[in-house]
């Protein structure tokens, strides 16, 4: 699958996560490192989980976004047996990333996470703040 030049809008990014997570049997999170033209310049699986839960490990995230130069990062994981509804865990996890980044000016547009056919979008459901530096408002 080759990335494509651009993700400018949030059916772009649905489109593009449910891509990478279509068919997977266990929770996945990917990181995509974006340019400020919102280009992919990259994306890397942090890891593999179960059937229910996936670590998105801090650090992995940051090397991951310094390492491509990213302007900005979106983050996307599946829930491969049930719905794309967010976890407590998922939005506290998201937060401390969003703060984590932010304190080195790397925005976190998005969270998106893939349950089938079906996607949530955390920024479009307010779970995040859009280009926040780490606070929900």
């Amino acid at each position: 699958l080759e990335e494509p030049d651009r993700i400018s809008n949030t059916r772009e990014a649905e489109d593009y996560c449910m891509s990478i997570l279509a068919g997977e049997r266990t929770e996945r999170f990917y990181v995509i490192c974006l340019n400020a033209r919102c280009n992919v310049v990259g994306r890397r699986k942090i890891s593999e989980g179960s059937l229910s839960e996936v670590s998105a490990y801090p650090r992995m995230v940051m090397e991951t976004a310094l390492n491509y130069n990213a302007h900005s990062v979106f983050f996307c994981h599946n829930h491969p047996g049930g719905t794309c509804a967010p976890s407590s865990e998922d939005i506290a996890s998201t937060l401390q990333l969003q703060r984590l980044l932010g304190g080195v000016g790397i925005m976190v547009l998005d969270h998106m996470i893939i349950a089938g056919a079906n996607a949530y979008s955390m920024a479009q459901h307010g779970d995040i703040e859009f280009g926040a530096r780490g606070r929900k408002a």
